[in-house]
């Protein structure tokens, strides 16, 4: 992170990178009314805020509507309201801008050619987006040649695979194919996986499509074994079939697996099963594949069953069956099946690495079960054996909560001090301070650990660990009580007189306000400069003029210190909190959150960790938007609340936001109002959270320690962090919320709960 102030280095993106955020949304921050958007094409301060285009005619209510329409990706939504405007409404090149830009996100092609056709000439300060955007239209509706010319242009695989597309649809197959080639090396240059196999696929059309088999086959077969996952895997392996191409059955069977759902799964098991009669020498590595295949579709019963089935067959691969069956059985609830079966390997295998990883689930479940004594010596006995492996440090560490859980305070303290020092993250040694603390009050000495708890207070409020150790405070009727976080310093301050520059300003008139974001972006040094010595703070005011914040929580991050934000801001710093801790689309997340009746700053505190503000964040196993949505989640919150969704429309921020807020409200109601709890299972899922309830209830802080995923121990302590602190700025010190110490009893999850 840098200073607050600093001049700041020009975003290192190249043209086609704003070009492609333009079409895309990156999300979140401060919604401004309409008056604030209408007034930032205004000049103000500085001489790039300067009016973009003539004056439109005065809008009707209608207008208001496609505003926020076009705002929140509603594309269908903001095609209809604009095409329903009067015709001398429609007119000014302003509102063609917008109509062209949500025909094209409604796929309405041919719509979005017409209204952007020569509408760069008429408005040049958005004339890159308008080439981009009509390039992309006509690559679909025609003029595929002309189109196919510009998006070949651009340096992004994304687009030199569009512009194949287009050469394809205009019939010049020799041009889509050399494009393609440039496209897969290109991908194969810059080694991102998702730009690799889409070059591969894409160029396998072509090269399908222009009777060029062995380049197709060739191009599909690498899809099929890359690209893990996919769906489109299943017709690719059937376009290899159709060329007669090379697939080994292993090979087959792996990809049928890795694509298993409810829908295929009969079908996919019916495949494998033929293949193993067919090809018996490949019996060990099918009948893998189908165990994976069923414990992709979590019948985990079917599946102990299969992988069991598998370890049975001679083959080096025993080891590894017998740990996913192990893995399988915990799934089932069947735990002391499960236990029974790790210890099995780790003792029949001792030199195999699945006998470590098998010794480390064993001690990490008797940790979850609650037998923390048992627990603490399979640890000990795992660090014995397996003590410079790549799980070392984690099962010090579950040792040492193992015992501090089981009521050895003495043992566990010493321990917990040496993983503190050996912490190589603050967030980590604050925490482990806080069960330090706890391991002195637990050993008698309430004095040290009282030590440490105000200590934590004071360097590190707000946090998790602050938060945990203000509820033991209380727990020990420590007074006076500490505030949350004290007052800050009231001092002037004199504002900026912030304006947008005119290319961002004229995208923001009209709704697209995560263009005009990706466009301040690109020219966040010439928007600063003006502001010399609050360079910072005025790219973060110029953010915060928009709806979205994934760009503003950029600018914080950069330049806002980690000391900052550990001592309460003065009024004139206040900015930088506001700039890393921000509110994107604000009326949405208000109005999801008294429907749902959830606490005012939860959604934008998951948000912030879920997605960083990005609307269209798509993470690797297939969540989607600004709250991260998994796709069965979304429709099944939508079946709940009487709404048919499609896919596509999961990352439009207002159903994003909708969909997430009834979830957690789910949630919260069913682990009886426990904060820590519902965000967890929001993380890991309700199941998950449930057995690990089945331990002790010693505190929710000790709970979370206990929690055997760290990426979600992490990500709860990380979101009540930002709950906190949000619920500071809306209130102050008054408004933070306790930490409750109580664990509910009688949770209301049920077996059908997702």
């Amino acid at each position: 992170m840098g200073q607050p102030g600093q001049s700041l280095r020009r975003v290192g993106w190249g043209l086609a990178a704003l070009l492609l955020l333009a079409g895309c949304t990156l999300s979140g921050a401060d919604r401004p009314d309409k008056a604030a958007t209408a007034q930032a094409i205004t000049p103000t301060a500085s001489p790039l805020a300067a009016s973009a285009a003539t004056p439109a005619p005065e809008p009707s209510k209608a207008a208001d509507d496609y505003r926020e329409a076009v705002r929140l990706m509603h594309w269908d939504r903001a095609v209809d309201l604009l095409l329903a405007l009067p015709e001398a409404e429609r007119e000014p090149p302003e509102v063609q801008l917008a109509l062209g830009r949500a025909a094209l996100g409604a796929g309405r092609h041919a719509a979005a050619v017409k209204a952007l056709e020569g509408l760069d000439a008429r408005l040049p300060a958005a004339r890159e987006e308008i080439q981009h955007w009509y390039a992309e239209a006509a690559a679909v509706a025609g003029p595929h040649e002309q189109a196919a010319r510009l998006l070949e242009s651009y340096p992004k695989v994304v687009d030199k695979l569009a512009a194949a597309r287009a050469w394809q649809r205009a019939g010049a197959l020799g041009k889509a194919r050399q494009v393609a080639d440039a496209a897969v090396k290109l991908a194969e240059r810059t080694r991102r996986q998702d730009d690799e196999a889409e070059a591969h696929f894409v160029r396998a059309e072509i090269a399908e499509a222009k009777k060029e088999i062995a380049v197709a086959a060739t191009d599909y077969r690498w899809f099929v074994t890359h690209a893990t996952g996919d769906p489109r895997v299943r017709g690719a392996i059937a376009a290899i079939d159709r060329m007669k191409g090379a697939l080994t059955p292993v090979e087959r069977a792996e990809a049928l697996a890795e694509t298993a759902d409810h829908d295929n799964l009969t079908s996919t098991l019916e495949v494998i099963a033929d293949l193993a009669k067919k090809h018996p020498k490949d019996a060990v590595p099918l009948a893998l594949a189908k165990a994976r295949a069923v414990y992709k579709v979590r019948d985990y019963r079917a599946a102990r069953d299969a992988y069991d089935a598998a370890a049975a067959l001679p083959s080096g691969f025993a080891a590894e069956a017998k740990y996913y069956a192990a893995r399988a059985a915990a799934r089932t609830g069947d735990q002391d099946d499960a236990l029974a079966r790790y210890a099995d390997i780790s003792r029949r295998y001792p030199k195999n690495a699945w006998a470590e990883r098998a010794a480390y689930r064993h001690a990490e479940l008797l940790l979850v079960m609650g037998r923390f004594g048992p627990a603490a010596d399979a640890w000990a006995s795992y660090s014995s054996r397996f003590g410079k492996g790549k799980s070392a440090l984690d099962a010090r560490y579950g040792r040492a909560v193992a015992l501090l859980s089981a009521g050895e305070a003495k043992k566990a303290r010493p321990l917990l001090a040496g993983l503190r020092d050996d912490a190589d993250h603050w967030r980590d040694a604050s925490n482990l301070r806080h069960l330090e603390a706890l391991a002195a009050l637990q050993s008698g000495d309430k004095a040290g650990a009282t030590k440490i708890w105000l200590e934590l207070l004071e360097e590190r409020p707000l946090t998790w660990a602050a938060l945990a150790a203000r509820a033991r405070l209380a727990s020990i009727e420590h007074a006076p009580l500490p505030p949350a976080m004290a007052a800050g310093k009231a001092t002037p301050v004199s504002p900026l007189p912030i304006g947008l520059p005119a290319g961002p300003a004229l995208l923001a008139s009209v709704g697209l306000d995560q263009s005009a974001e990706a466009r301040l972006a690109m020219m966040e040094q010439e928007a600063a400069q003006p502001f010399v010595g609050r360079e910072s703070e005025a790219l973060c005011e110029m953010y915060g003029r928009l709806s979205t914040a994934g760009w503003r929580f950029k600018a914080g991050v950069r330049a806002v210190p980690l000391e900052q934000l550990m001592r309460p801001p003065s009024s004139d710093e206040r900015w930088a909190w506001e700039c890393v801790y921000p509110r994107p689309f604000a009326e949405q997340v208000r109005a999801a959150e008294e429907r749902h009746k959830l606490p005012a700053g939860l959604v934008h505190a998951v948000m912030r960790q879920e997605s960083a503000f990005r609307t269209t964040a798509v993470s690797p196993v297939g969540a989607r938007g600004l709250m991260q949505l998994m796709p069965t989640t979304a429709s099944r919150a939508a079946d709940e609340l009487g709404q048919h969704i499609v896919p596509d429309e999961v990352t439009r921020p207002d159903l994003n936001i909708s969909l997430g807020a009834f979830y957690l409200g789910k949630l919260l109601e069913g682990f009886k109002g426990s904060l820590p709890l519902t965000v967890a299972a929001y993380n890991a899922g309700p199941h998950a959270v449930r057995n690990w309830l089945v331990g002790g209830r010693d505190g929710i802080d000790l709970w979370v320690a206990r929690i055997p995923y760290r990426e979600t121990r992490h990500y709860v302590e990380r979101v009540l962090a930002n709950f906190a602190r949000y619920q500071w700025l809306a209130g102050g010190a008054e408004a933070v919320t306790p930490l409750d110490l109580a664990i509910p009893e009688g949770t209301s999850i049920g077996d059908d709960a997702y």
